[in-house]
């Protein structure tokens, strides 16, 4: 693991302990998604906090200015901690990991559903079912659209791969042609 994972780490496990005390893990969850979003839509955002030719004084302000009004309390208090350790450098690894984190301690797993087009509901609840059958955990899924994908689903979860894409199909179906030796 390198540094900054372990650092992102250790401030996402604080801040769940927070969370934790005021009984907010689903708001903070789901805020910390949208502030990572945020940087993620705003690259400009983000440099303007790392850079260290801006004012700490100035950061507080565009922090409290940009996030203050919107997000939890607790995670302006976050990001200004961050700061103040000049660590806003992991600031989006450390919410992304207190998202899984939060995920965890409810019980559940993350896992993602990858496929060519969008799923209807009932066709994620019917995915995500038979897949929490497949690996015994209880799944917080998030579904990705890849057009790139020509058929199937490609789904993760920690250590699970279930690969049914046409292409993966078609791979394994030449791998075992290959090996079939043929008598004349």
């Amino acid at each position: 693991m390198k540094v900054d994972s372990v650092i992102a780490s250790a401030y996402a496990s604080a801040l769940l302990e927070a969370v934790k005390g005021r009984n907010a893990l689903s708001q903070a969850a789901e805020e910390a998604t949208l502030i990572v979003q945020l940087l993620h839509k705003n690259p400009r955002l983000q440099v303007i906090l790392e850079s260290p030719n801006i004012r700490d004084q100035e950061k507080l302000a565009l922090i409290d200015r940009v996030f203050g009004p919107k997000f939890l309390d607790l995670l302006v208090r976050f990001m200004h901690l961050m700061l103040k350790r000049r660590r806003l450098d992991v600031i989006v690894p450390a919410l992304e990991m207190f998202c899984t984190l939060v995920v965890r301690a409810q019980g559940k797993r993350e896992a993602t559903f990858v496929t060519a087009f969008s799923l209807s509901d009932a066709e994620k609840q019917s995915l995500e079912i038979a897949m929490e059958r497949v690996t015994g955990y209880d799944l917080h899924s998030e579904y990705k659209v890849d057009p790139s994908v020509i058929g199937g689903v490609l789904f993760r979860c920690e250590d699970v791969l279930v690969d049914t894409t046409l292409e993966s199909g078609l791979y394994n179906m030449k791998r075992r042609l290959l090996r079939t030796q043929v008598v004349h």
